[in-house]
């Protein structure tokens, strides 16, 4: 694995992604409309959630629609199954 630059590191980021009880990340997909709309949604986002919806888009390529943040519970929702590509993006950054 290749070493990123300490300001891509958890502790200089402004967002951070508690883990669950069970030490894995807090990243889910639902199924949507009867099994045919797959959502992520990415929970436990502590700090500026914009920061991270932003960096998620970029890197999965969506429309500013495609990846919102409910303001309700605080959770990003991302249209489509996206789960390893975030994880992976996730542990890049030591969460």
């Amino acid at each position: 694995m290749e070493l990123l630059e300490k300001h891509l590191c958890a502790p200089n980021l402004p967002y951070f992604v508690t883990r669950t009880p069970s030490k894995h990340l807090p990243i889910y997909t639902l199924r949507k409309a009867g099994g045919n709309k797959p959502v992520t949604r990415v929970k436990k986002v502590d700090g500026n959630a914009e920061v991270l919806r932003d960096e998620l888009r970029e890197l999965l390529g969506l429309a500013e629609k495609e990846c919102v943040i409910n303001r309700t519970t605080g959770h990003i929702m991302i249209k489509g199954h996206h789960v390893t590509k975030i994880e992976h993006f996730l542990k890049q950054r030591a969460f």
